[in-house]
């Protein structure tokens, strides 16, 4: 199945965001945080000695680094067309990651140019949601995984109290208030988030405890 101009239009909007992360390495470095096999209930060491497949992958390749880092042996690196491949080839270079062990492969998630039964681990982030014939990718994704394979399925959809604060309340104070940015970036954001609520609940208690 050939991709649509969905996929075509959402790969080039893309294209754009992935060189902005790749300019600034502390927003490459946190967005090349994706897989954690504990809180996906696997071994530790189950990406070791993987061969793994990063479909949508990006121009900036954060599943491929974040795959690589976890020990895999060798990843598939797979987008809609070759724009990625140059970033995607100087980010490697930068980190130390020659061809033996990642691939850029072009293609759609909707026709896989692999065979059956390739992988052991397939990662799929923020795709899905971008591409004509959602079940059609399903079943791609599959069917090249190996019996007993594992796969990492990240949709997006609108609304939500957390959705909404990530990307439209939060986003917004990293850009304009340097606090908030150095919160982030120090990584303290979850400490930082779970002091606020504790003040305000604390705050609250003690408002509703006056005479």
């Amino acid at each position: 199945m050939a991709e649509s101009s969905l996929e075509k239009e959402t790969r080039r909007a893309f294209h754009k965001i992935h060189l902005e992360h790749l300019a600034d390495p502390h927003v490459a470095d946190r967005h090349s945080d994706i897989v954690d096999p504990l809180s996906m209930g696997l071994p530790v060491d189950f990406l070791v000695g993987a061969r793994c497949a990063d479909l949508g992958c990006g121009s900036a390749g954060h599943g491929v680094v974040n795959l690589l880092s976890l020990g895999a042996e060798f990843v598939n690196a797979l987008d809609l067309d070759q724009s990625f491949i140059g970033p995607l080839k100087d980010r490697m270079h930068q980190i130390d990651k020659h061809s033996d062990c990642w691939q850029a492969d072009v293609g759609s998630i909707l026709a896989l140019p692999y065979e059956a039964n390739s992988f052991d681990f397939v990662l799929c982030r923020g795709v899905i949601h971008h591409v004509s014939a959602e079940l059609t990718a399903l079943k791609e994704i599959h069917r090249v995984l190996k019996v007993g394979g594992k796969a990492f399925i990240y949709v997006t959809g609108k609304g939500g109290v957390l959705n909404r604060f990530f990307k439209e309340t939060l986003r917004e104070e990293y850009r304009c208030n340097p606090e908030m940015r150095t919160v982030v970036e120090s990584g303290e954001i979850e400490q930082w988030l779970k002091t606020q609520i504790r003040l305000k609940f604390d705050i609250h208690l003690l408002v509703c405890c006056l005479p």
